[in-house]
């Protein structure tokens, strides 16, 4: 145990080549930390309309052999500090298995590939789906569903800030089309889209959380930094502080076309930024997260319908649900 403790005290303290760390891109490339590149944020009294967007997903039901899942992608309006709608989808999809890959369908239909033949062309850990398990196609039909959320906002001239939770990065070919898409459209109708993630998984050289490094690189209480070294498939990621009482960091993405638009407005989501439940995270955010949360109550509700539809089939049906997670027996029993 002590030897764990003296681990954890040796990554996290300041390193001795603190003027030497870096930002840790990749296995093969770091980029140096510049000071010239944090920008000094201020308050503003914001009057622009911002949609946050956030998405969850459940199981009602699934094996080895196929999930059925329920899924929501939520926006959230907001003008300045106040409230003001909130749209989006709600929907039941069934993923299961093909001969070249994945079999998707939604009810009701959403624009949502009907096949998939490769969720990931990326390396390594990076993939939505760990060993093809059929559960996490519906974690990827409901990513696509919070960009094709943004892309229809970004259309409609409904909002002038777009913020997606999570990462503006394209895993595959699918993914990649919408998000071109979206980047065109946002250029189009001159509307920001930015893309918030609420952990960085990004590293100093020294193997420290890069929220630690840059914290000790400025005395700014609020700041963005943004170098556009940081950059894969023309998406710019960068990392922000947006509360002097926190320190909370976050990563920032944003399409490459839109730095300059990014260092005109992104000042208008500090005075969103104070709920003390999060202190320094767009309570937009929260709010659209509280939206596309779906409930155990909902799930089983869901569960019971099914049963009912299924009638006489569903002994065949538990039984092969039954087959896959045997931790759920495990999870009942009482020592």
């Amino acid at each position: 145990m002590d030897e764990i403790i003296l681990d954890i005290k040796n990554i996290l303290k300041p390193t001795k080549i603190a003027h030497e760390e870096k930002i840790s891109v990749s296995k093969e490339k770091s980029v140096s930390i510049k000071k010239e590149k944090f920008i000094e944020l201020k308050k503003i009294n914001s009057n622009k309309k911002i949609a946050f967007i956030d998405g969850g997903n459940a199981q009602i039901m699934g094996c080895s052999a196929f999930s059925i899942q329920s899924i929501k992608a939520k926006a959230v309006y907001y003008l300045g500090k106040k409230r003001i709608d909130v749209k989006g989808c709600e929907f039941t999809c069934l993923a299961s298995f093909s001969d070249k890959g994945f079999l998707i369908k939604t009810n009701p239909v959403q624009k949502i590939p009907n096949s998939i033949s490769n969720i990931y062309q990326a390396e390594e850990e990076k993939s939505y789906v760990n060993s093809q398990k059929i559960a996490n196609i519906c974690g990827y039909v409901r990513r696509l569903s919070e960009i094709n959320l943004a892309l229809e906002i970004s259309g409609n001239d409904s909002a002038e800030i777009i913020v997606l939770d999570g990462s503006l990065e394209s895993f595959n070919l699918e993914e990649k089309k919408i998000m071109e898409k979206l980047e065109s459209s946002c250029i189009k109708n001159n509307i920001l889209c930015i893309g918030l993630s609420k952990s960085t998984g990004i590293i100093s050289n020294a193997n420290r959380p890069i929220s630690f490094t840059l914290n000790e690189k400025t005395n700014l209480k609020t700041w963005l930094y943004l170098d556009e070294e940081i950059e894969n498939n023309n998406i710019v990621t960068g990392f922000i502080k947006l509360n002097d009482k926190s320190d909370n960091i976050f990563r920032l993405d944003l399409f490459k076309s839109q730095k300059e638009k990014v260092l005109k407005e992104i000042n208008d989501l500090l005075e969103i930024s104070s709920d003390p439940v999060f202190l320094g995270y767009p309570y937009g955010l929260i709010d659209a997260d509280e939206e596309a949360r779906i409930s155990e109550t909902e799930i089983e509700e869901q569960l019971v319908e099914f049963i009912i539809k299924f009638g006489e089939f569903w002994p065949i049906v538990e039984k092969a649900m039954k087959s896959t997670d045997s931790h759920k027996i495990l999870d009942k029993i009482r020592f």
